[in-house]
């Protein structure tokens, strides 16, 4: 990745920028909420969550001609029409490490894109202040402003993990852990105030629950509706939980109220169709186990897809409107994987082995974590971190961002955007 920007990229980045600015962009012409024939459901690109990257654990942001993209490294960027990339940056001979850089914020999985601009949550460059902040960042300049802070207690008690801004509301994940009477709790809550106003004063919850643990919680965005997937462990046992919250009555009901006796399921996201039904991912199951997705019918769940056996269990199941997707690992060193992608109906769309050029051959290094995987008919995205270890501790940590074009000749990877941290 390069560390100085010339000239001419100032000048491609601004051209690019300003002409997403003043196109009226849209997410992508494929978007499958597109298709939904309620007025107030209606996906609008300049105004609502896309449920594609809403529960990565990346930040990942899609416009029609380019990408925003963040780990633990600066925010990134691709343009689908040069096919340049680059750090969010248009100061020429930044080194991207230093607080007035463009791409300089660290935050959570939080990046945003609503009506023209993008916005982040974090505190980076600094904490002093013992607040959150909320920056929006201009497309054309890269320059950023504060745009709405929030207390943070030395408690915990507000420990914001996302943010997201739907549909003139701005919404954040609290979830922090604290021990009562000796015993560990993990408090969640959905809290949301006015986007215009953003006044922190004003946020109040519109979820709240309390577990002993939780392996995971999802959000899906769907008009004026907002699901909320949880698995939290209460009075001992697990359970799955859907609620809706509907943003214009401001109402909030339980969808579905579920006990898992199997100790062994964790479900690894979800979606609700275009016919209403809510699919449920699974991932880490006993071992020589094959994944399934499954549906809730009658506050029970029960199997929507199943995958055959195969030389090594398919272990991840991955969700959304349009896919089905099960991968599995071929081979630990070096890493190897393959994935089936099916339509709902449970048509093979891609089934093989996902290439690995983008690591140039590097087999020294070891995967630490995949943070979002996404398919669709026509691509797969995949952002992973690979790190490297020398005298027990980690040394280099490489993350990259992919893109798998499916065609009839099989999968054409392209390496959208990559960084490298050294700890020297």
């Amino acid at each position: 990745m390069k560390k100085t920007i010339s000239l001419l990229f100032v000048l491609i980045i601004t051209l690019g920028f300003a002409a997403c600015a003043t196109s009226g962009i849209s997410m992508q012409t494929a978007d499958p909420a597109s298709t939904v024939t309620s007025d107030i459901n209606a996906f609008n690109p300049e105004t609502d969550v896309d449920n594609r990257y809403a529960n990565a654990f990346c930040q990942i942001v899609e416009l029609d001609n380019m990408f925003l993209w963040q780990v633990e490294c600066p925010l990134c960027y691709y343009d689908k029409v040069t096919g340049f990339g680059d750090v969010f940056c248009s100061k020429p001979e930044c080194d991207h490490n230093n607080p007035d850089c463009g791409g300089g914020i660290l935050g959570k999985p939080a990046i945003s894109y609503y009506d023209g601009k993008f916005y982040m949550h974090g505190h980076w460059p600094s904490n002093e202040n013992n607040c959150w902040m909320v920056f929006r960042i201009d497309p054309v300049s890269t320059e950023r402003e504060v745009f709405m802070t929030i207390p943070w207690y030395e408690d915990g008690s507000m420990t914001l993990m996302r943010m997201f801004i739907h549909r003139g509301k701005i919404f954040f994940v609290n979830q922090y852990q604290s021990v009562e009477s000796g015993n560990p709790k993990e408090k969640y809550s959905l809290l949301t105030c006015d986007f215009e106003k953003h006044d922190a004063a004003e946020l109040k919850p519109v979820f709240e629950f309390e577990s002993k643990s939780m392996y995971s919680s999802n959000l899906f965005f769907e008009g004026s509706k907002i699901y909320l997937f949880a698995n939290p462990s209460i009075d001992g046992h697990y359970k799955l939980i859907v609620w809706c919250y509907d943003t214009v009555s401001e109402e909030t009901s339980t969808i579905a109220d579920i006990n898992i006796d199997d100790d062994y399921f964790q479900p690894n996201g979800f979606c609700v169709t275009q016919e209403g039904e809510i699919i449920i991912g699974q991932s880490a199951v006993v071992p020589d186990q094959n994944v399934k997705a499954y549906r809730i019918v009658d506050n029970e769940l029960e199997v929507y897809m199943e995958f055959e056996e195969a030389e090594t269990p398919w272990w991840g199941c991955y969700v959304n409107e349009e896919t089905v997707t099960a991968t599995r690992v071929v081979s630990e060193n070096p890493r190897q994987d393959a994935v089936w992608v099916r339509d709902h109906k449970g048509n093979t769309i891609y089934k093989g082995m996902l290439s690995t050029n983008y690591r140039n051959g590097d087999h020294s290094s070891h995967l630490g974590s995949i943070t979002y995987f996404g398919a669709s008919r026509d691509r797969i995205l995949l952002s992973a971190e690979f790190y490297t270890e020398a005298g027990g501790t980690t040394s280099s940590v490489d993350y990259y961002f992919i893109e798998y074009d499916i065609t009839e000749n099989g999968l054409q990877e392209k390496t959208l955007a990559s960084w490298k941290w050294n700890s020297k």
